[in-house]
């Protein structure tokens, strides 16, 4: 419903009136004072017209020549790329042909210390992986850590699919990846993979995307250099048209304003149209008022719907922040108990583990004919390296030593399936290449995630000191003489369980002389590293026996221990150690 008008609102509108008639009629009357106003709103509107329309057109042409020109020069930079690219492809398959005899030899031969050597010096590779048809990694020259895990990416997947030579792209890696099946005599053994930069490449890309931007500019600048022209020229045109249109325009002004003024001989020239009669038709003035009035009612609802919004922002915003504080208490708390929980099962798991393992030794003190002592420390809670000993029969002890790759509760599951499976065969086996030889195809057997075992074992005649030995991949034990002498047990060490079901291993003897002893051990004793990354190597665990002639098994143990700890210092223990010795009693007459 239409509001009276106030006081106010009918004075305003009468100073209205009063004014827009002084306007009109101007100074003297006879001439309306916003004529220049008229002329120059024609003026104004023509010219934005015109510079619209110069603007347009320049503009048009200039993202033509853009458009045209840079499809050219992207054309020229595709057929450059794809000549780079072409290059890049034959280096890559020359150069993988190259190594493919190298790495396949030293495949054969086991030496991944060769291939992780020579990759890795190569200048023209970004990164080489090497694994075996389970996936499992021997050279991983980017991420050495990843060495003996089996990679199970969407990259490692296809790679193990591939039958010949091949290559991928891998942008996000900026890399080109080659990958080439690699055979073990007939029979496929897995794939290496060599990664090539494409930094060379994308460095000829910019370059060119850069041409095409500096060339790009020139156009602009060339473009808007001529529509400045134009919009000089056009300015004046503008002048020019907007006198001959705003006269006429003028003079229709001046016929409304004398029609106004009553002044019909003036506006006689519009009596044949309907403009008396639209202009007889004003529209009032209080509908503003009333406008105005629903614009503050308007803004007032909105502020104060504005403050209830801005209230409930902040009590919402307190009511999430306590919410969250307390689900993150709550996960905090969640976490410690899991973490507690999960290192109460490692701890168990490693005290079954360490239960598992035989501390029954044979001892001199006991009256045995040998004097036996082991022990074994996991880098980790649980490990993969086991010893284990037993009597065949009344003279025959059975000793086993291995180490099963990588570590963790899957080495540690590993190594009590190796360790119940020597014990289950030996019962019907009994010499040393007869147990590796029937335990090996079990272990192939279903190993899908490409486990293995390096492993000696020894049968030793207490009475004869006769030893019988076999090698499953693992490290030389240390004899030591009954002078003090040392020297690494001979013999082919042949390669590890797990790998090959078809594996022929062989058989050595050795005769104990009575007080000397045999040191076992696994690859955490020899590969200790101290905070310079030096081994301690063959020559140092020597060095550690040489000359001890009257020391017990578990001293013996002790000193080559004490060596590794003093070599580490505070070096991170990064593999677990084993460690078993035997020594013959120095003369007969002991029975067990």
């Amino acid at each position: 419903m239409p509001l009276p008008p106030s006081g106010l609102s009918a004075a305003i509108r009468k100073s209205a009136l009063k004014t827009t008639a002084t306007t009109a009629l101007g100074p003297t009357g006879d001439e309306p004072a916003d004529f220049a106003r008229v002329k120059g709103g024609i003026r104004r509107r023509l010219l934005f017209t015109m510079l619209g329309l110069l603007v347009s057109g320049v503009f048009t042409l200039t993202v033509v020549g853009l458009i045209l020109q840079k499809q050219s020069l992207e054309s020229e930079l595709a057929k450059r790329v794809e000549l780079m690219r072409a290059n890049l492809l034959e280096r890559g398959t020359a150069f993988s042909k190259l190594v493919e005899n190298e790495v396949e030899n030293d495949v054969a031969a086991f030496n991944f210390s060769h291939i992780q050597e020579v990759l890795s010096h190569s200048p023209q590779l970004d990164y080489a992986i090497l694994t075996n048809t389970e996936g499992v990694a021997f050279v991983h020259t980017r991420s050495p850590d990843l060495q003996q895990e089996k990679l199970q990416g969407e990259a490692d997947r296809y790679a193990l699919r591939q039958t010949g030579l091949t290559h991928r792209e891998y942008p996000d890696q900026n890399a080109i990846e080659f990958i080439l099946p690699i055979h073990f005599g007939a029979k496929p053994w897995g794939v290496l993979r060599l990664g090539f930069s494409l930094e060379t490449l994308r460095q000829e890309i910019a370059n060119s995307r850069a041409e095409i931007e500096a060339a790009t500019r020139r156009v602009v600048l060339l473009g808007t250099g001529i529509a400045g022209i134009f919009i000089v020229i056009g300015s004046g045109i503008v002048v020019l048209v907007s006198n001959a249109l705003s006269r006429p325009l003028i003079r229709l002004t001046r016929s409304v304003r004398a029609l106004a003024r009553g002044n019909y001989d003036a506006a006689a020239h519009l009596l044949e149209t309907e403009l008396p009669q639209r202009m007889g038709h004003a529209a009032p003035t209080d509908e503003i008022g009333i406008l105005a009035g629903s614009f503050v009612q308007m803004a007032g609802e909105i502020r104060r719907s504005h403050e209830q919004l801005e209230e409930y922002n902040r009590t919402l915003e307190d009511k999430v922040r306590v919410r969250t504080e307390e689900l993150v208490e709550a996960y905090r708390k969640q976490k410690e108990l899991e973490n507690e929980i999960l290192q109460e099962s490692l701890r168990l798991a490693r005290d079954i583990q360490m239960g598992m393992m035989s501390t029954a030794f044979p001892r001199f003190a006991k009256g045995s004919p040998v004097d036996l002592y082991a022990m074994v420390d996991p880098a980790r809670e649980v490990g993969g390296d086991f010893y284990d000993f037993l009597y065949l029969d009344g003279r025959t002890l059975l000793i086993a030593i291995g180490d099963v790759s990588g570590k963790g509760m899957a080495a540690a599951l590993f190594m009590v399936k190796v360790k119940t499976m020597i014990r289950a065969v030996t019962s019907a086996h009994g010499s040393p290449r007869e147990i590796l030889q029937a335990v090996n195809p079990e272990l192939c057997r279903e190993n899908d995630v490409g486990m293995f075992v390096t492993v000696f074992l020894a049968t030793l005649d207490v009475e004869t000191g006769r030893l019988v030995y076999s090698y499953g991949g693992h490290n030389r034990p240390v004899l030591l003489g009954r002078d003090g002498s040392v020297e690494m047990l001979t013999g082919d060490t042949a390669v590890a369980l797990g790998v090959f079901d078809d594996i022929e291993f062989s058989e050595q003897e050795r005769v104990l002389q009575p007080g000397a002893a045999l040191v076992m051990y696994t690859d955490g004793v020899n590969e200790a590293m101290n905070g310079e990354s030096e081994l301690f190597g063959d020559s140092r665990l020597l060095a550690a026996l040489r000359g001890r002639t009257r020391e017990d098994a578990s001293e013996l143990v002790d000193a080559v221990i004490s060596r590794v700890r003093a070599h580490a210092g505070t070096a991170e223990q990064s593999d677990d150690i084993t460690l078993i010795a035997v020594r013959r009693a120095p003369s007969a007459g002991v029975t067990v």
